[in-house]
């Protein structure tokens, strides 16, 4: 193995504490160390790469434009409510963003044209403890009607691995490195169409608009409200014209790739060939970055080189700078002098309790000694959600909990043919992230590096 290659991503099979003999597990046990490799190397980018399958499944478990874990709520029920001019702030907060990037133009409906149908999708935001953050909103098209071939072509866009972030905390401790957080506003409005696109009117878009009016200071997005307000008011009117690729547009999420990807090759950094949204920097060979959609992780000691790839990605987006990475993807980054961990304490309570099991006792195995099941015979579908469980357990398993890699792997067999026994058994597998909730992924400064062994025998 060539320690000098990100080629190879770090071993999901890491060692773990043995666990305790009793129900309870002891919390001083609860961590799981791995050994950090020593030195790294730019490869070259291997641009026709295509991820697997599953990192696509394991991307909805999360919000990819925050952070913070997401529920979404009924728009009727919270334009009724108690917090109903929250949601409305939020509902023109997005319009702003939308008016601002100039997302559309109202135009009179071509006679030929399928108008791409749209919604708003609102979300209460969380922060790892549970407390509401933010309310936010979301106007998405209604993609699914889209033609293929007609109104878009292609449609893959890489995320960031899992692996590859567990890579970057290991490079990080190795060579005291630090981890920087940065999030993209609105990212997939700067993805311009590659085909010609028609849109309804959204939903209260005028009131909106007339609230934008009276409310804004920055005269520059009063005056382009008012432009879309005085549109919409004319009677041939009727549909808007996407000039950027809309959330929920099929080829929205390749189209905000490509344009990153350019901008961050100007910059000098360029993707790895053991995963696209990995990439490299030409001028400084201790510096990377990390792409999830809109997440930005920047890992270097370079300060001077980390405020002039911040000025440069400004220049190009609304860039948040979040400061020291502390929670990305559901997981939690601890920094210090010495290591780096990884954890997922607040998605475990978020699983437990949206699985009803925040008061189960904890037992010290993931699977139950000697366990055997069977495939059941009844394919009748069941009331339990077993297999949202075990996409939850999954993105766990290839996080930062590879002690569970074995139960969910086998409980995963099950997924079509599964009755009470095994949704009794993964749900064990709750019970014991109850009792080690707190278990990380500690990454520490190794002097010795990481050597490699081949047997010539074998050559």
């Amino acid at each position: 193995m060539n320690s000098n290659s990100l080629d190879e991503a770090p071993s999901d099979n890491c060692p773990t504490t043995n666990a305790s003999s009793s129900d309870g597990p002891d919390e001083s046990e609860n961590v799981v160390r791995v050994v950090p490799i020593e030195d790294t190397k730019a490869n070259e980018p291997y641009e026709g790469r295509v991820t697997r399958s599953r990192s696509k499944r394991l991307a909805q478990l999360t919000d990819p434009e925050s952070t913070m874990i997401a529920c979404e709520v009924d728009m009727k029920e919270a334009l009724s409510g108690p917090d109903k001019a929250a949601w409305f702030d939020a509902m023109r907060d997005e319009v702003k963003s939308l008016v601002n990037n100039d997302t559309w133009t109202v135009v009179e409906k071509p006679h030929s044209a399928k108008l791409i149908g749209c919604r708003t999708v609102l979300r209460n935001k969380y922060n790892p403890d549970g407390t509401i953050c933010r309310r936010k909103a979301r106007l998405v098209a209604q993609g699914f009607s889209q033609i293929p071939g007609i109104d878009y072509f292609e449609t893959f866009a890489p995320v960031a691995r899992l692996d590859s972030l567990r890579t970057l905390a290991a490079l990080a401790s190795q060579h005291k490195l630090k981890i920087f957080q940065f999030d993209v506003v609105t990212a997939y409005l700067h993805g311009e169409v590659d085909t010609t696109l028609h849109m309804q009117i959204p939903k209260m878009l005028p009131e909106i608009l007339e609230s934008i009016i009276a409310t804004e200071n920055d005269q520059v997005t009063v005056d382009k409200a008012k432009i879309m307000l005085d549109d919409l008011k004319k009677n041939n009117k009727s549909a808007c014209k996407l000039n950027k690729a809309l959330y929920g547009l099929r080829q929205a999420g390749r189209r905000w790739y490509e344009k990153i990807n350019g901008v961050l090759k100007q910059l000098g950094l360029r993707p790895t060939s053991c995963d696209s949204c990995l990439y490299t920097d030409s001028r400084d060979k201790l510096t990377f970055m990390l792409l999830y959609v809109d997440d930005i992780l920047l890992v270097s000691r370079n300060i001077a080189r980390v405020a002039e790839i911040k000025k440069g990605l400004a220049a190009s987006f609304d860039l948040k700078d979040m400061g020291l990475a502390k929670y990305c993807l559901g997981i939690e980054i601890e920094q210090s002098n010495s290591s780096v961990s990884l954890c997922q304490s607040g998605f475990i309570k978020e699983i437990l309790a949206r699985f009803d099991m925040l008061d189960c006792k904890p037992v010290s195995t993931p699977l139950a000694t000697g366990l055997k099941l069977e495939r059941c015979k009844d394919l009748t579908p069941k009331s339990f959600p077993y297999r949202e469980l075990i996409g939850a357990l999954m993105y766990l398993s290839v996080g930062t909990r590879p002690d569970i890699t074995h139960a969910v792997s086998y409980l995963s067999q099950f997924n079509s043919c599964h009755d009470n026994t095994h949704w009794t058994a993964a749900k064990h597998v709750l019970r014991y992230l109850k009792g080690t909730s707190n278990m990380k992924l500690v990454y520490s400064r190794d002097e010795k590096g990481l050597k490699g062994f081949a047997d010539a025998d074998w050559g």
